[in-house]
């Protein structure tokens, strides 16, 4: 964990994505490509497993459209029940 915050104290290193659940195969392809040559951009940069990186980006568009909805009508417990 040293050498990740080592890295992080001068720019945030590609293997944070990982930890942020960043598809692995889509990590090691965005360092080999320095970040070019993917299939799409959209939470992450895709270069692999397409129709999965979709239907997943979808859910966070849906869960982050939910939250704000809750947040902008006042209803943080409803954040707490989902």
């Amino acid at each position: 964990m040293s050498i990740l915050k080592k890295k992080y104290s001068k720019e945030c290193p590609h293997e944070i994505g990982i930890f942020l659940g960043v598809p692995l195969e889509d990590v090691e392809s965005f360092i080999k490509h320095k970040g070019k040559n993917y299939l799409i951009c959209g939470y992450w940069k895709v270069y692999h497993g397409l129709e999965k990186s979709i239907d997943t980006f979808e859910a966070y568009n849906q869960a982050k459209n939910k939250v704000i909805k809750l947040v902008s009508k006042g209803c943080l417990d409803g954040l707490l029940a989902s």
